[in-house]
C-alpha cells in the first residue's frame, strides 16, 4: 500500500466516524461540521481533486482532538490526531514513519 492510500484510509476512518457523531445531533455539532469538512478536504487533496497546500495552514485536527475531544472519546480523538499527522506531514513533504504505517495498515 502505498503512502498515499495510507493517508485516505486515515482520513476515510476520520471522516466515517465523524459522520457518526453528527447523526447523534449533540451540542457539538458545529464542531463535526467544522471537521467534517476538513477531512473532506483532505480526502479531496489525496484524491488529487486539490493541489493547493497553503490550505494545510488552516486545519484545526489536531487542536480539536486535544482541546476538545480526548478527555471524552480518546479514540475518536486518536483518529482525528492520524487524520492531522497525515497533513501535516503531506504539506512539510515528509514521509509518513515507519511506525505510523505499520500501526495503520
Amino acid at each position: 500500500m502505498d503512502q498515499n492510500q495510507i493517508k485516505l484510509d486515515v482520513c476515510m476512518k476520520a471522516l466515517q466516524a465523524t459522520e457518526a457523531k453528527l447523526k447523534s445531533r449533540n451540542a457539538l455539532c458545529g464542531m463535526y461540521e467544522s471537521v467534517k469538512n476538513q477531512l473532506v478536504f483532505l480526502i479531496d487533496y489525496f484524491d488529487g481533486n486539490h493541489t493547493d497546500l497553503n490550505r494545510f495552514k488552516e486545519l484545526s485536527l489536531g487542536t480539536i482532538a486535544v482541546r476538545e475531544v480526548e478527555d471524552s472519546d480518546p479514540e475518536y480523538a486518536h483518529l482525528l490526531k492520524c487524520a492531522y499527522y497525515v497533513a501535516y506531514q503531506t504539506m512539510n513533504r515528509k514521509r509518513l514513519s515507519a511506525e505510523f504505517i505499520n500501526e495503520n495498515t
